[in-house]
């Protein structure tokens, strides 16, 4: 059972899909509870965040043990209801197979979780047919888990899902909403207006566009970024809702240079480097995927870091 009956509204906001911590000088070693601790309390309470995603691509899924996603899943679901119990909590359930798909939405069911974010199967390239398909399949198989879709067009092979079959899915109960990446402001623009806000909620995977989506009607976001600069994005989103669209330019204006800085790297390395800087201590990437930054992305990052707190405190 779900910590406490939802509707897509309550998933409106800014997100934050957590890093994962490792110990270990290249991340190889086992989960680090502390430092998990750490980022959750700094993330809920600093940045004030609207949701947490657990194991999703920020917090390197793909590097994970099913054990260890099994464990880091129950330490992030536990911790976030012991520090802020109305937050939503949302499993990313995403995998090559789609039976370990189920599976794990049957192990989101058993311990709680408010949702699943989960992308149809990458690498395998289905056609719009066998995406509905999937997603159809699956909301049957888990009801009790509300599904929110990851359309991540570079993640799935260039198959993504289009506006068309998109709006499709929003009409199957059980399907809530979608983190959208890598799309057009015409796509945006036509499934935000084809769908029922209160039912599907319309949340952007794409940081430096947060704006340009919120200003079309938007519901939020799921981002990474938000670690850093999650504050401003829900004042930006705030702004916006209020139709104050200078004070939310200027918003974007101001975050905008050290979200393009968090993905000069693979995600979440940069983001990472910069948690580290802010003393969190979160330690390093799991090796031999995702490397730690280069020597020349650490002083470019430590130069934005300063540079954003510089404006910021003005």
């Amino acid at each position: 059972m779900a910590h406490k009956p939802r509707t897509a509204k309550n998933f409106q906001g800014i997100h934050i899909p957590v890093i994962s911590c490792f110990q270990g000088i290249d991340g190889r070693g086992p989960i680090d509870s502390a430092a998990q601790k750490r980022v959750l309390r700094y993330v809920i309470e600093a940045q004030e965040a609207d949701g947490i995603i657990a194991c999703a691509t920020t917090g390197e899924a793909g590097s994970l043990s099913e054990n260890e996603y099994q464990e880091l899943a129950r330490l992030i679901l536990t911790e976030t209801r012991a520090l802020n119990p109305d937050i939503p909590v949302i499993l990313g359930t995403t995998h090559i197979n789609p039976r370990v798909v189920i599976e794990r939405h049957q192990f989101a069911a058993e311990l709680g979780f408010d949702g699943a974010l989960v992308s149809h199967p990458p690498y395998m390239k289905p056609d719009q047919r066998g995406i509905y398909a999937f997603f159809k399949e699956l909301a049957a198989a888990i009801p009790t888990v509300p599904i929110f879709i990851y359309n991540i067009w570079y993640r799935t092979g260039g198959k993504g899902i289009d506006a068309n079959t998109l709006i499709e899915l929003a009409q199957i109960p059980g399907i809530y909403g979608v983190k959208d990446n890598g799309v057009s402001l015409e796509h945006i623009d036509a499934v935000i207006a084809a769908t029922d806000r209160s039912n599907f909620v319309y949340l952007s995977g794409d940081d430096l566009y947060l704006f340009d989506m919120l200003a079309h009607g938007g519901d939020g976001g799921i981002l990474a970024a938000a670690h850093v600069v999650g504050r401003e994005m829900k004042a930006m989103r705030a702004a916006i809702k209020q139709g104050a669209l200078t004070e939310a330019l200027h918003l974007h204006r101001l975050i905008k240079p050290v979200v393009a800085g968090l993905f000069m790297e693979p995600n979440p390395a940069p983001l990472k480097y910069m948690l580290n800087l802010l003393g969190l201590e979160v330690g390093a990437p799991r090796a031999p995927t995702i490397l730690t930054v280069t020597d020349a992305a650490m002083s470019a990052l430590a130069t934005l870091l300063q540079s954003y707190q510089q404006v910021a405190s003005r």
